[in-house]
């Protein structure tokens, strides 16, 4: 990912360092890249999934709350938004992913009432997944 970064300018390796183009790139960087790619992929799909319409970083103004919506789209008269993250989220020392989740809900109940619908996007995994289960026991 650096080597992708740096081929389209955005930072350069010197040594041990990551030097950035500037406060976008570093921006840009360590997560800004995920809401663009999940946009390019959303409008790919807008006449196969029937997307009327869609935005990317839309700003919602309410009375009391300015609400970031990173990419919101209708379909078949429905609002769907989609949150992107790339925080890890699978610790559970780092509650990012209930927080995150929490805010999805929140936005979607303020902003768009009960049939809009939430989806995260996360360039992580978002649960440690335990495996424990998958032990078969030796005696039969």
């Amino acid at each position: 990912m650096l080597r992708n970064f740096e081929n389209a300018g955005v930072l350069r390796v010197a040594g041990e360092k990551l030097v950035f183009a500037d406060d976008a790139a570093r921006s840009f960087a360590k997560g800004g890249w995920l809401e663009p790619y999940v946009y390019d992929c959303v409008s790919a799909l807008t006449g196969e999934l029937g997307i009327r319409d869609k935005a990317v970083n839309l700003q919602v103004v309410g009375q009391e709350v300015k609400n970031e919506l990173d990419i919101a789209l209708m379909v078949s008269n429905r609002l769907f938004v989609v949150e992107c993250k790339t925080a890890r989220m699978d610790k559970p020392e780092a509650p990012k992913a209930n927080d995150t989740l929490f805010k999805l809900a929140e936005i979607c109940r303020r902003v768009g009432g009960i049939g809009t619908r939430g989806m995260l996007a996360s360039y992580r995994p978002c649960v440690t997944r335990k495996r424990s289960w998958l032990r078969h026991s030796t005696s039969n």
